[in-house]
Protein backbone atom coordinates (compact mmCIF):
# COMPACT_ATOMS: atom_id res chain seq x y z
CA UNK A 1 0.00 0.00 0.00
CA UNK A 2 1.43 3.38 -0.93
CA UNK A 3 1.99 6.17 1.56
CA UNK A 4 -0.84 8.25 0.07
CA UNK A 5 -3.35 5.44 0.54
CA UNK A 6 -2.18 4.90 4.14
CA UNK A 7 -2.50 8.60 4.83
CA UNK A 8 -6.01 8.75 3.37
CA UNK A 9 -7.09 5.67 5.35
CA UNK A 10 -5.72 7.16 8.58
CA UNK A 11 -7.54 10.48 8.03
CA UNK A 12 -10.78 8.70 7.13
CA UNK A 13 -10.54 6.69 10.34
CA UNK A 14 -9.93 9.82 12.39
CA UNK A 15 -12.91 11.66 10.89
CA UNK A 16 -15.23 8.68 11.19
CA UNK A 17 -14.96 8.62 14.98
CA UNK A 18 -17.92 10.53 16.42
CA UNK A 19 -17.56 13.09 19.21
CA UNK A 20 -13.78 13.36 19.20
CA UNK A 21 -12.12 16.25 21.00
CA UNK A 22 -9.90 18.65 19.13
CA UNK A 23 -6.82 17.53 21.12
CA UNK A 24 -7.51 13.86 20.37
CA UNK A 25 -7.98 14.71 16.70
CA UNK A 26 -4.54 16.37 16.53
CA UNK A 27 -2.96 13.44 18.37
CA UNK A 28 -4.51 11.04 15.88
CA UNK A 29 -3.32 13.15 12.94
CA UNK A 30 0.18 13.27 14.42
CA UNK A 31 0.22 9.47 14.80
CA UNK A 32 -1.05 9.08 11.22
CA UNK A 33 1.64 11.41 9.84
CA UNK A 34 4.40 9.66 11.79
CA UNK A 35 3.16 6.26 10.61
CA UNK A 36 3.09 7.41 7.00
CA UNK A 37 6.60 8.86 7.27
CA UNK A 38 8.06 5.80 8.96
CA UNK A 39 6.49 3.41 6.47
CA UNK A 40 8.59 5.05 3.75
CA UNK A 41 11.85 4.71 5.69
CA UNK A 42 14.50 2.18 4.86
CA UNK A 43 17.21 1.66 2.32
CA UNK A 44 16.26 0.40 -1.13
CA UNK A 45 17.75 -3.00 -1.97
CA UNK A 46 19.91 -1.61 -4.77
CA UNK A 47 21.23 1.36 -2.78
CA UNK A 48 24.74 1.35 -1.34
CA UNK A 49 25.66 4.05 1.18
CA UNK A 50 29.26 4.16 -0.12
CA UNK A 51 30.23 4.23 -3.77
CA UNK A 52 33.70 2.84 -3.14
CA UNK A 53 35.79 1.23 -0.43
CA UNK A 54 39.51 1.49 0.16
CA UNK A 55 41.58 -1.33 1.65
CA UNK A 56 44.97 -0.51 3.17
CA UNK A 57 48.10 -2.63 3.70
CA UNK A 58 51.84 -2.30 4.16
CA UNK A 59 54.20 -4.70 2.38
CA UNK A 60 57.19 -6.42 3.97
CA UNK A 61 59.48 -3.74 2.49
CA UNK A 62 57.42 -0.86 3.87
CA UNK A 63 55.40 0.13 0.80
CA UNK A 64 51.98 1.48 1.71
CA UNK A 65 49.18 0.26 -0.56
CA UNK A 66 45.66 1.68 -0.84
CA UNK A 67 43.38 -0.45 -3.02
CA UNK A 68 40.09 1.25 -3.92
CA UNK A 69 37.21 -0.84 -5.28
CA UNK A 70 34.16 0.69 -6.92
CA UNK A 71 31.22 0.02 -6.62
CA UNK A 72 30.94 -0.89 -2.98
CA UNK A 73 30.16 -3.63 -2.26
CA UNK A 74 31.51 -5.39 -5.35
CA UNK A 75 28.81 -7.28 -7.23
CA UNK A 76 29.27 -10.47 -9.24
CA UNK A 77 29.14 -10.12 -13.03
CA UNK A 78 29.36 -6.31 -12.85
CA UNK A 79 32.34 -4.20 -13.81
CA UNK A 80 34.62 -3.53 -10.84
CA UNK A 81 36.89 -0.49 -11.06
CA UNK A 82 40.20 -0.89 -9.26
CA UNK A 83 42.61 1.86 -8.25
CA UNK A 84 45.89 1.23 -6.44
CA UNK A 85 48.00 3.93 -4.83
CA UNK A 86 51.54 2.90 -3.88
CA UNK A 87 53.51 5.11 -1.50
CA UNK A 88 56.42 4.82 0.88
CA UNK A 89 59.22 6.86 2.34
CA UNK A 90 61.80 8.31 -0.02
CA UNK A 91 64.49 5.85 1.12
CA UNK A 92 62.58 2.96 -0.46
CA UNK A 93 64.02 2.55 -3.96
CA UNK A 94 61.36 0.07 -5.05
CA UNK A 95 59.25 1.77 -7.73
CA UNK A 96 56.84 -0.67 -9.38
CA UNK A 97 56.72 -0.49 -13.17
CA UNK A 98 54.33 -3.40 -13.73
CA UNK A 99 51.32 -4.03 -11.51
CA UNK A 100 48.64 -6.66 -11.81
CA UNK A 101 46.08 -8.32 -9.58
CA UNK A 102 45.34 -12.02 -9.56
CA UNK A 103 41.84 -12.87 -8.33
CA UNK A 104 40.93 -16.14 -6.65
CA UNK A 105 38.44 -17.64 -4.23
CA UNK A 106 40.26 -19.27 -1.30
CA UNK A 107 39.38 -22.95 -1.04
CA UNK A 108 37.96 -23.19 -4.55
CA UNK A 109 39.76 -25.00 -7.34
CA UNK A 110 39.07 -22.31 -9.91
CA UNK A 111 41.79 -21.00 -12.21
CA UNK A 112 43.14 -17.62 -11.15
CA UNK A 113 42.11 -14.63 -13.19
CA UNK A 114 44.24 -11.53 -13.47
CA UNK A 115 43.94 -7.92 -14.48
CA UNK A 116 46.82 -5.63 -15.45
CA UNK A 117 46.68 -2.15 -13.94
CA UNK A 118 47.74 0.84 -16.04
CA UNK A 119 50.09 3.43 -14.54
CA UNK A 120 48.82 7.00 -14.14
CA UNK A 121 52.16 8.11 -12.70
CA UNK A 122 53.11 9.06 -9.15
CA UNK A 123 52.44 5.55 -7.85
CA UNK A 124 48.83 5.42 -9.07
CA UNK A 125 47.49 2.49 -11.08
CA UNK A 126 43.99 1.78 -12.44
CA UNK A 127 42.14 -1.06 -14.12
CA UNK A 128 38.82 -2.83 -14.47
CA UNK A 129 37.81 -6.40 -13.85
CA UNK A 130 34.77 -8.63 -13.66
CA UNK A 131 34.34 -11.05 -10.77
CA UNK A 132 32.20 -13.96 -11.90
CA UNK A 133 30.51 -15.09 -8.69
CA UNK A 134 29.67 -13.94 -5.20
CA UNK A 135 31.64 -14.92 -2.11
CA UNK A 136 34.95 -14.12 -0.44
CA UNK A 137 37.66 -13.24 -2.94
CA UNK A 138 41.39 -12.78 -2.58
CA UNK A 139 42.90 -9.97 -4.64
CA UNK A 140 46.65 -10.58 -4.76
CA UNK A 141 48.49 -7.44 -5.87
CA UNK A 142 51.76 -8.09 -7.75
CA UNK A 143 54.24 -5.20 -7.93
CA UNK A 144 57.30 -5.62 -10.16
CA UNK A 145 60.34 -3.35 -10.46
CA UNK A 146 62.95 -5.02 -12.65
CA UNK A 147 63.97 -8.24 -10.91
CA UNK A 148 62.30 -7.29 -7.62
CA UNK A 149 58.73 -8.30 -6.86
CA UNK A 150 56.35 -7.52 -3.99
CA UNK A 151 52.99 -9.17 -3.38
CA UNK A 152 50.20 -8.20 -1.02
CA UNK A 153 46.88 -9.96 -0.50
CA UNK A 154 43.60 -8.13 0.03
CA UNK A 155 40.24 -9.78 0.71
CA UNK A 156 36.79 -8.59 -0.25
CA UNK A 157 33.26 -9.96 -0.11
CA UNK A 158 31.46 -9.97 -3.47
CA UNK A 159 27.67 -10.09 -3.46
CA UNK A 160 25.60 -12.01 -6.00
Amino acid sequence: MGNTVRWQAAIATVYSVAHISRRKLWQAVLVAVCTAMLSGCGTPANHSPLTSTTLHATTANGLKLALTLSPNPPTARRELKVQLVVSGDSSNRFRPKNVWISESMPGMSMPKMSVTLNSLGNGRFVGQTLIVMGGKWQLLVHLVDGSQQEMQAFYTQVRE
